[in-house]
């Protein structure tokens, strides 16, 4: 079967500006059964290609949301280091300021 929604086919013109069928004229028409094939053969396919894209946004997101984690995960580490840097830093200050204090009173 030719995929209609995908291109492939051209309707005609007239296509574009002609009301459809409606459903009572669709059931009584003689070709009722294939067209109705045509229309569930569409939609089953629409359904398969709307699946698709679906599961490839959720993997897209899934990706995205992964990465976003390691990102926030590499801050809060970075951001870990730094804290234990200055803590360091904040140790080695006391440090000298007793030798300053211990200087200062024995001159």
């Amino acid at each position: 079967m030719v995929d209609l929604l995908t291109g492939g086919t051209n309707p005609p013109p007239a296509a574009l500006s002609a009301e459809p069928y409606s459903i009572a004229e669709l059931d009584a028409h003689q070709d009722a059964d294939r067209i109705w094939a045509t229309v569930l053969g569409m939609r089953r396919s629409h359904e398969a290609e709307l699946s698709n894209v679906e599961d490839t946004a959720e993997s897209d997101l899934e990706a995205a949301l992964k990465g976003r984690d390691d990102d926030l995960q590499d801050k809060e580490d970075q951001i870990e280091d730094l804290a234990d840097k200055v803590l360091e830093l904040e140790t080695q200050n006391s440090e000298l300021e007793a030798e300053l204090i211990e200087y200062m009173l024995a001159a």
